[in-house]
């Protein structure tokens, strides 16, 4: 595999400026360094069921490449009549992407060949494009790359695309920043500009999009919603990879709460929480309605638990010593 060099600038999640009234963006630029040796090392840590200690960089490298292509690419062979007419077959390719390896020159006539059948509209060869970004075959892998082939190729109506997008950010969660971060930016702030008081404190804003787009639980939402938008499209297999993909745990089997289904809710929930002022009384606390409450277990026995414990000790006691009286009396 072929992670191209040794160093990539990726973008973290663009800042609402302050000054202007939160009206545009400011692109903040981070240096990443993304070497063989940490994919490979994040590799191991996932197959052995560890915690990963890499960065989210690292990682949707990684997830990527441990993900079964194999169910897409064996599609991507079937000329479906139902499908846009600019998703046929392209039988050469697939057989040279079955190949273990290719010559330099080789390599170069296909990613060319793609290159330009994906100009002329072909979403075949985007979607073959987005597989060779998307795991570093014959080009260096750059996953921000597969996610724009497919999101193009989705634009063109190929119901393939967005089984595409929704495996890749099942299988690969640290892809969520990739497929969201363009659409999550323009609706927070869109609802910053229509609620203003909330949005006071613009500073916290960046913050929560980048907590929005690293949560497992949104990127198992959307990798749903990507699929359910596959079967809508068209897909024969959409819907028999959702129940799939959900019996091992890989989407989940419910909807989750409602903070998690757009990035509106979640603003909404995080920043009326903040700007909610706590009601307090002598012996109580009200929390407001948007609180989020921690999660804790009981530090101690309920009381009508303990009324039981000690009643159920005196009825055993009252037993036992009718038994020993019993057995004096014979």
């Amino acid at each position: 595999m072929n992670t191209g060099s040794e160093t990539q600038m990726g973008i973290i999640p663009p800042l609402f400026c302050i000054k202007c009234g939160l009206e545009h963006r400011l692109p903040i630029l981070i240096m990443t360094a993304i070497t063989e040796q940490a994919i490979q090392d994040c590799m191991t840590q996932i197959r052995q069921k560890q915690e990963p200690h890499h960065s989210l960089e690292i990682q949707k490298y990684a997830q990527l490449r441990l993900m079964d292509f194999a169910p897409l690419l064996g599609e991507w062979g079937i000329d479906d009549p139902k499908n846009t007419p600019k998703a046929k077959p392209l039988p050469n390719v697939a057989q040279a992407f079955q190949a273990a390896e290719l010559s330099a020159e080789q390599k170069s006539k296909l990613l060319n060949y793609l290159q330009q059948a994906a100009k002329q509209g072909s979403t075949t060869a985007m979607l073959y494009l987005a597989y060779a970004y998307a795991v570093g075959k014959f080009i260096a892998q750059n996953p921000t790359k597969a996610v724009e082939c497919a999101r193009i190729a989705l634009k063109h109506q190929d119901y393939r695309a967005a089984r595409l997008l929704g495996e890749m950010l099942a299988f690969a969660p640290a892809l969520a920043s990739d497929v969201l971060q363009n659409d999550v930016q323009i609706a927070a702030q869109n609802w910053v500009k229509t609620h203003p008081k909330l949005a006071q404190n613009a500073e916290q804003i960046p913050q929560l999009i980048t907590q929005y787009l690293h949560n497992p639980i949104v990127a198992k939402f959307v990798a749903k919603q990507k699929l359910q938008q596959a079967k809508t499209m068209g897909s024969p297999i959409a819907d028999q990879r959702i129940r799939g993909l959900s019996m091992i745990g890989v989407l989940s089997s419910s909807q989750p709460a409602r903070q998690y289904q757009s990035i509106e809710n979640w603003l909404e929930n995080q920043l009326a929480a903040a700007h909610m002022p706590i009601e307090s009384d002598d012996d109580m606390m009200i929390l407001p309605e948007h609180m989020p409450l921690m999660v804790q277990e009981d530090d101690d026995v309920p009381v009508w638990h303990k009324a039981a414990i000690v009643g159920g000790f005196l009825l055993s006691g009252a037993m036992i010593t009718l038994l020993i009286i019993r057995f004096l009396v014979k």
